[in-house]
């Protein structure tokens, strides 16, 4: 199974001493193949599953007082470097087996 999926999400991010919470939205490519775990052992192959590629893009930016920040703000590059460090494609990923994955749509068969 295949898909493209977008969750949204908070993370606190200290930069520079100054903690903000930052909300974001993720989106990517996800895959999950469920494996095969009975007969023949030559046939046989653990599951596997995760992300292809994703973006992440900054929603809001917040101070410790919960009042949005906008001049002061750091860039969106440095916010998202520090979100990267968590491994956000886990949480995309958790996010679209949740969802229940649609099966891949095939075109039909019309000859």
């Amino acid at each position: 199974m295949t898909g493209n999926h977008e969750t949204s999400r908070s993370a606190e991010v200290t930069l520079d001493g100054q903690t903000y919470l930052v909300d974001y939205t993720i989106n990517g490519s996800c895959y999950y193949d469920p494996g095969k775990l009975s007969g023949p052992p030559e046939d046989c192959y653990p599951p596997d599953g995760g992300v292809e590629d994703y973006e992440i893009k900054i929603d809001g930016v917040f101070g410790d007082d919960g009042l949005p920040i906008v001049e002061d703000a750091p860039s969106n590059d440095k916010l998202i470097a520090e979100i990267e460090k968590d491994d956000p494609s886990n949480y995309l990923f958790e996010s679209w087996l949740e969802a229940g994955p649609d099966e891949p749509d095939y075109p039909d068969d019309e000859g």
